[in-house]
């Protein structure tokens, strides 16, 4: 017992932590007691994104506005590959800023163990929290590069009489949500690969790049032909990109069964790859 007059001392929580013993072990709960966090990292990227550039948040624009001329003298002027009544320019501008969210995430989630571990290695915070800041982060570019395009269509509403998307537009949720999921997904996957095998960091570039030609981002899916379209819907991304123009201009090649096909493949390929992130991350450590 404290003696008259002596206050007692306050309690001091211990927590131990130990790792899960099962590969599907998720601590959801821990994602939550450490959302500040996610704050900060989130917001670090996006200072450190802004900081020392002249055009200050333009920038996140000029890039995609570049590529766009680009893919608009390259593929459709020269090319000849058609937009499905959709300006080109348009067409374009809104493929690049999705096609940025999901190389954004990509490149950031599959080198989170090499870029993170002198974090990780000092304190304990549940891992999945820089990959999620990296999809924050990138849908805040996203959401600067989805405003510019929304002055273009009102542009192209004025000067050529495009209509303007009005409530449909708010179907880009959900291709949004399937590009972070497929991004999320194989950079987890591309993640314990890297850990261990150091040399295919270098690669990242290359496969998004790569992706980029076999989904239609440079093309509209109506231009496969009938009898590849089954094996085209296998990539998950051609559902995204696909939803993601109508969402903006109503004109896609959606059907049904394209659909389940990518969600499916998409919902495999996330959680597919967060168990496996969810078991290296553990002893990542050891292997540094």
């Amino acid at each position: 017992m404290s003696g008259c007059g002596e206050q007692a001392e306050p309690a001091i929580e211990v927590r131990e932590i130990r790792p899960g013993r099962s590969w599907f072990s998720f601590e959801w709960g821990e994602v939550w007691r450490y959302k500040h966090l996610l704050y900060f990292l989130a917001k670090r990227d996006l200072a450190l994104t802004y900081k020392q550039t002249i055009l200050g948040p333009l920038h996140l624009v000029v890039r995609p506005f570049v590529m766009t001329l680009l893919f608009q003298l390259v593929f459709h002027k020269l090319g000849g590959i058609q937009t499905d009544g959709i300006p080109s320019f348009l067409f374009y501008f809104a493929n690049n800023t999705a096609w940025a969210f999901f190389a954004a995430v990509f490149g950031s989630v599959s080198t989170v163990f090499m870029s993170g571990k002198g974090l990780m290695g000092k304190v304990y915070f549940p891992r999945i929290i820089p990959p999620l800041s990296s999809v924050l982060t990138a849908a805040v570019s996203l959401g600067v590069q989805v405003f510019f395009l929304a002055g273009l269509m009102v542009y192209f509403f004025l000067s050529q009489g495009v209509s303007l998307p009005g409530v449909r537009v708010l179907c880009v949720f959900a291709p949004f949500v399937q590009l972070a999921m497929i991004a999320a997904g194989a950079g987890f996957i591309f993640a314990c690969f890297t850990l261990k095998y150091r040399d295919l960091s270098g690669f990242t570039g290359v496969v998004t790049q790569g992706l980029m030609y076999v989904s239609p981002v440079i093309y509209p899916f109506s231009v496969i032909p009938e009898s590849y379209r089954l094996l085209a819907g296998l990539n998950p991304l051609a559902s995204a990109m696909e939803f993601w123009r109508y969402g903006f201009f109503g004109v896609a090649s959606l059907s049904p069964q394209l659909l389940v096909l990518g969600w499916g493949t998409t919902i495999t390929l996330f959680f597919g790859g967060l168990v496996v992130f969810n078991k290296v991350q553990r002893k990542f450590m050891d292997i540094v």
